[in-house]
């Protein structure tokens, strides 16, 4: 598929969509960065939540949010999984699962795990997210728990409850035998595939750990379509966190302090290991998951045209969290607007150019030319004076292609002007698609 036919396919989607509430929100981070929970190491000192960027950087993590769960005496549990249209992670300590906000830390939900192996020795092990899915899923969003004991691990599927909004309830659940004395403890989600991939870790004689990659579909988690021995390790130990790339195809798992890379293709389910090992430092992972990078740079200035009332902070922000593979809930909205007036969004594909003069607008229109723009609206701007507002909804496809891709947007506002029309613009933004 051409350039142009996917970004018209794009477009095409925003029809469908329905104005949601405002909330301006701007990257967490410019690039793909891994997050996770990380334990204190003693069972009286909270944990924390750390990012880092990895390959080709390997940077030491830093603490993102402190004060995170307690340490857990069971070394395989945890889990991290990254919600991007809230840009929020959730955690588990191996009994509970808590959602917080990156932009604040502060715990949003908390509610216990649902334990599909018995509550007396199994403990959550891993944790996964999905945003959306193409075809048929009798659930779109999901969050995916692996739970483990020594020889058998479980996958339960949870699914947003309408109260609070921002919890699960527990809709299906399955098991999965596991050699004797291993366990499971890393979960990650392919959002191009849905495919869930789960790691399995056990002992061998000689007393060194053997690692497993394991893959199946979402749908049905404990049927297994692929599997692969993890050769070479970085370290003696077993995977305590995976997170995949969408965008690359690239499986991320930790051991806790070493994490490397995995190169997959599920079509003939060859996984390709690097041998390069990137040391996390501080406290190790006892989970993992990735927050997609995203840019998003102001263009120009606004200008008022004849007749209409001059906003000088009117602005295009995005909403609706990242603009990640599968969010439906990303938006671009008009702040500071005037109110009562007619807005419509003009998109273009690519960065904002230097500005196109057009007889009749008062200022440079931004969006490339190279695809004709797309003209969205008439949305109703509310509000008083200079402090209307509206949106656009912008759903983003499941497709690895637009990962990257940058976009321009750019407001247009009508109001009377005497007998006719005048126009009044917004500056412009240019912003991509997040890259996984």
């Amino acid at each position: 598929m051409s350039g142009s036919s996917r970004f018209l396919s794009f477009l095409c989607l925003l029809l469908s969509s329905s104005l949601s509430s405002l909330g301006a929100q701007n990257p967490v981070y410019k690039s793909n960065t891994l997050i996770g929970w990380a334990a204190s190491g003693t069972s009286t000192t909270p944990g924390s939540i750390d990012v880092q960027k990895v390959f080709p950087t390997c940077i030491p993590s830093t603490v993102r949010c402190t004060s995170v769960h307690l340490n857990s005496p069971v070394s395989y549990a945890g889990g991290t999984a990254y919600q991007p249209e809230l840009q929020m992670v959730w955690t588990s300590d191996g009994l509970t699962i808590q959602g917080r906000y990156l932009s604040s830390c502060k715990a949003f939900c908390s509610f216990p795990a649902t334990r599909a192996l018995g509550t007396a020795g199994s403990r959550v092990s891993g944790l996964a997210y999905r945003r959306t899915v193409v075809g048929l899923a009798k659930w779109k969003k999901a969050l995916f728990q692996l739970e483990t004991v020594p020889g058998r691990a479980a996958i339960v599927t949870y699914i947003p409850v309408a109260s609070p909004k921002a919890c699960w309830t527990p809709v299906s659940k399955c098991s999965i035998p596991l050699p004797a004395g291993w366990i499971a403890a890393g979960l990650a989600y392919d959002q191009i595939h849905d495919v869930l991939f789960f790691s399995a870790s056990g002992k061998n004689a000689l007393g060194a750990w053997q690692n497993i990659i394991y893959a199946a579909r979402a749908g049905s988690p404990c049927k297994l379509i692929c599997k692969s021995p993890l050769v070479p390790n970085c370290q003696n130990g077993f995977i305590a966190g995976l997170a995949y790339d969408n965008r690359r195809g690239i499986l991320y798992m930790t051991y806790g302090a070493m994490t490397k890379r995995v190169f997959v293709d599920l079509k003939t389910c060859f996984f390709k290991f690097d041998t390069a090992c990137c040391r996390k430092g501080n406290r190790p992972w006892r989970g993992l998951a990735l927050i997609p990078g995203w840019i998003k740079i102001p263009v120009g200035k606004p200008c008022a045209g004849k007749g209409c009332r001059l906003c000088l902070n009117m602005s295009p922000v995005t909403a609706g969290g990242d603009p990640a593979l599968g969010n439906t809930g990303f938006r671009v909205h008009l702040a500071n607007g005037p109110a009562g007036r007619w807005g419509f969004l003009v998109l273009g594909a690519g960065n904002c150019t230097k500005g196109i003069s057009i007889p009749g607008l008062c200022g440079p229109l931004y969006p490339s030319f190279w695809i004709p723009p797309l003209v969205l609206g008439p949305h109703m701007i509310l509000g008083r004076l200079c402090s209307g507002t509206t949106g656009q909804p912008l759903p983003i496809p499941v497709d690895a292609r637009l990962a990257g891709q940058a976009l321009c947007a750019q407001w247009l506002v009508l109001c009377r002007a005497g007998t006719g029309l005048g126009i009044s613009m917004s500056n412009a933004i240019t912003f991509t698609i997040a890259d996984s």
